[in-house]
């Protein structure tokens, strides 16, 4: 303008000349708009699978710059709740009142054979075990195995 060149001007200045050579930024509203689409459909993405996705659809971005505009949007990851935890007191096991009335499992692990690297599980009658100390009522089948008692 003024018969001094740009370069000349910005130091006389003291402006940086990259400041003075680079337009504004653009907004990129496609790519907003896009990047609120796949926020929509996938709730639990952060910014870097959003622009993993825009990547795919050839939509290449700086990270810095993604995650400026994500955070601009005000998207945010959906956070997980926790585990349910049981609420109230919890209820003693009422004692059984004869044999039979209570089963027991107990999972153990085979260590004698790691190859074969088998679970069995070998199921007792609580009850009997039980009911034999706490009281007088014979028992008829003592060596009867589960699987015969139930058929």
């Amino acid at each position: 303008m003024h018969g001094l060149s740009q370069r000349r001007a910005c130091r006389l200045g003291g402006v940086d000349l990259k400041t003075v050579r680079r337009g504004p930024s653009s907004n990129n509203p496609e790519v907003r708009r896009r990047m609120r689409e796949i926020a929509g459909e996938r709730q639990r993405f952060g910014y870097r699978r959003i622009g993993l996705l825009l990547e795919r659809e050839e939509i290449y971005m700086n990270h810095k710059k993604l995650r400026r505009m994500y955070k601009e949007e005000g998207l945010t990851v959906k956070r997980r709740h926790g585990r349910k935890r049981a609420t109230g007191a919890r209820e003693p096991l009422n004692a059984p009142r004869r044999p039979n009335d209570r089963w027991s499992m107990d999972f153990l692990s085979d260590v004698f054979e790691p190859a074969a690297g088998s679970a069995f599980s070998q199921s007792s009658k609580t009850a009997r075990a039980r009911a034999s100390l706490s009281s007088p009522i014979p028992h008829s089948r003592a060596g009867a195995s589960p699987a015969s008692s139930t058929a």
